[in-house]
């Protein structure tokens, strides 16, 4: 019967309004809430014989009391308590003092209640599943101390020894830790006994490990595998050593990966020789999942603080200056009487020019967020080039006329390009701008294009002659965290930002943007698009076989990124932010099966579909017609023949280009 008893959580915060916030948030979620104020009042809390405290949510800056790590240390000394920690803190040494304890989580309080509340159901499972393998762990030991003592009676009957060994039986059968033993026979050591749960563990049966010796080294990860055969030649070759750990991968039954840790234990005679081998294999994918999540999101923490800092210094300073200038003028208008009307022209002229630059700044900031938080829709069709660069000409004329400037697009109207019409109206506005810009009164910008040294890519140049770059600025130039700006020749100025957002919208399409330039002598601006999507998308939940296909269709077709998706549910929204030029999709799937996947596929509201081919572990006429009947040309069955597969692949991609 399930508990539906409410939860009650231990809020440490010392900030009253923030607790007063998360109680209530807490609440409203069918939670009960204990909240104190300091370090004190939370240790008097969980000394409470009355009260039963499920989970502590603890702050980690508790003002002038101890800090919320040290508090966490005292508690978890002698409180068996599931702890998250929720702090606003983010930086490295602040969540490396959270490494060395025993914590569930590790929430950022902007986080959002959702994440709160999913980290805070995850915490209880995780300490429920904790406590029942302590509870059968101990109580596996307390049969073993039974059994032990029941050997050692005397007058032990047979049935005292059958019922023992029933006990012991039904333990080792129903945890999901694998017990195993060798034992030396005729010189050589041999498994004779493994437990069901080893099926649990690996997929395979019982019969297949006991009938050959190293079957368990036949499943161990390719990569992982020189550790463990190194730790089991040190324990073989000693003389002294009696047990072992490690930690490696294996590759189940089904194909997936299984982190697993290993226990060994040995039993040696008086010359050392190793007599029996006892083993515990314990299932830890769970924990390593979790810390490889909680390693990411450290060094994303770190990352993102890192260029925030940087961020935020040089968008302070530079919404400082135009602030300042306007704050300067308009002190000027108010307090002098005696301006004269070409002087109040004059300040008001400073002003507004002011606040252009103030306006201009804050855009070029709001693209870029949007660019590189994808809220900006990313729609890629078969465009035309010249038509793009003939409307920003067209835009950017008067300021060209101004300088008497002349622009000439040398790009063929045949150049068809797969992008984002108003994301490419965006690049080619910032280049020929920046063009103008640094180019003289007189001068000439040129902007042509021609096929790539890269298949599929044109690359494109928005060349002039004008003042160029010197060389110990090229590399600062797509930078967004050391914003580099100067005057035009014009004097005109610049948020610094124009091509850091060129850069994320050509990365975006695939392709790559740089400049080559001498200075004195002008700067062309040259990158490459592709003219269809460079990805491939691969989408199977077999962990296995989406390596090895990766590596096939890398070898089919060099030119193209491979994108990976473990089931149809994610692949969609892969294809929905980012279409590919290709599907290969496995037909047997959980959350969403490969037919489903097709389906929404089809029903997609996107300009250009991908092509899709199928492949299926055991294909039944019927799947077949299923499939041939959405439209899909190719479904294959595994393993694939290569040959065909790769007429396929060649096939689907040259349809894409041309169709």
């Amino acid at each position: 019967m399930l508990d539906t008893t409410p939860k009650t959580i231990l809020l440490v915060e010392d900030d009253a309004v923030v607790a007063m916030n998360e109680s209530k948030e807490l609440k409203n979620h069918g939670y009960d809430v204990i909240s104190v104020l300091n370090s004190h009042k939370a240790i008097e809390a969980v000394s409470d014989h009355n009260r039963i405290i499920d989970l502590i949510l603890m702050d980690i800056n508790l003002g002038n009391n101890l800090d919320g790590t040290a508090v966490a240390k005292l508690i978890l000394k002698n409180h068996d308590i599931p702890l998250l920690f929720l702090s606003n803190y983010t930086e490295r040494e602040i969540v490396e003092k959270t490494a060395n304890i025993i914590f569930y989580g590790y929430v950022v309080k902007d986080s959002g209640f959702p994440i709160l509340d999913a980290s805070i159901k995850m915490a209880f499972k995780l300490h429920e599943e904790y406590q029942n393998l302590k509870n059968q762990k101990i109580e596996i030991e307390n049969q073993k101390k039974e059994l032990q003592a029941e050997i050692t009676e005397k007058n032990l009957t047979q049935r005292v020894i059958t019922e023992s060994e029933e006990k012991y039986r039904n333990i080792t059968e129903n945890i999901d830790d694998c017990l195993f033993t060798f034992e030396r026979i005729d010189k050589v050591l041999k498994p004779v006994f493994y437990t069901n749960s080893v099926e649990k563990v690996t997929g395979y049966a019982q019969s297949e490990f006991l009938s050959e010796s190293t079957f368990f080294l036949k499943i161990v990860y390719p990569d992982d595998l020189h550790i463990v055969k190194d730790k089991l030649k040190t324990i073989l070759q000693s003389k002294i050593q009696v047990s072992e750990e490690m930690e490696f991968r294996i590759i189940n039954k089904h194909g997936s990966i299984v982190w697993v840790k290993t226990k060994i234990n040995v039993i040696r005679n008086t010359d050392g020789i190793i007599l029996k081998i006892y083993g515990l294999v314990s299932d830890i994918s769970l924990r390593k999942k979790a810390e490889e999540g909680l390693n990411r999101s450290t060094e994303n923490l770190i990352k993102l603080n890192e260029t925030k800092d940087k961020f935020i210094s040089i968008i302070s300073h530079d919404l400082r200056t135009p602030f300042s200038s306007i704050l300067g003028f308009t002190d000027l208008l108010i307090e002098n009487e005696h301006l004269t009307e070409v002087e109040k022209k004059k300040y008001v002229g400073f002003i507004q020019e002011s606040s252009k630059s103030m306006l201009e700044l804050v855009n070029s900031l709001l693209d870029l967020t949007r660019l590189q938080t994808g809220r900006i829709k990313f729609e890629p069709e078969k465009i035309s080039a010249r038509m793009i660069i003939k409307n920003s000409i067209n835009a950017l004329s008067g300021a060209a006329f101004k300088k008497n400037i002349d622009i000439t697009s040398k790009v063929d109207p045949k150049v068809i390009i797969y992008a984002d019409n108003i994301l490419m109206a965006q690049v080619f506005n910032n280049l020929i701008s920046n063009a103008i810009k640094f180019t003289k009164p007189g001068g000439e910008i040129v902007i042509s294009a021609s096929p790539s040294k890269k298949i599929r890519f044109f690359e494109f140049s928005v060349k002039d002659n004008g003042v160029g770059i010197k060389p110990e600025n090229i590399p600062e130039l797509f930078r967004i965290d050391t914003k580099f700006t100067s005057e035009g020749t014009a004097g005109e100025k610049g948020t610094g930002f124009g091509l850091s957002i060129v850069k994320e919208i050509i990365e975006k399409h695939g392709g790559n943007v740089w400049v080559e330039s001498k200075y004195g002598n002008g700067a062309d601006f040259k990158f490459i698009l592709p003219i269809a999507s460079p990805n491939i998308l691969l989408v199977d939940d077999s962990k296995t076989d989406r390596i090895l296909y990766s590596k096939i269709i890398k070898n089919i077709t060099t030119d193209y990124n491979v994108e990976i998706a473990s089931n149809g549910k994610e692949a969609l929204e892969i294809i929905m932010a980012t279409p590919p030029a290709l599907v290969i999709s496995d037909h047997l799937m959980p959350e969403m099966n490969g037919y489903d996947l097709a389906m929404e596929i089809k029903k997609l509201d996107i300009k250009v579909k991908p092509q899709v081919i199928i492949l299926c572990g055991d294909i039944d006429r019927s799947v077949l017609v299923d499939y041939h009947n959405l439209g899909i040309e190719y479904v294959f069955s595994k393993p694939v023949n290569l040959t065909l597969f790769k007429t396929a692949v060649e096939k689907s991609l040259r349809k894409r280009l041309t169709g």
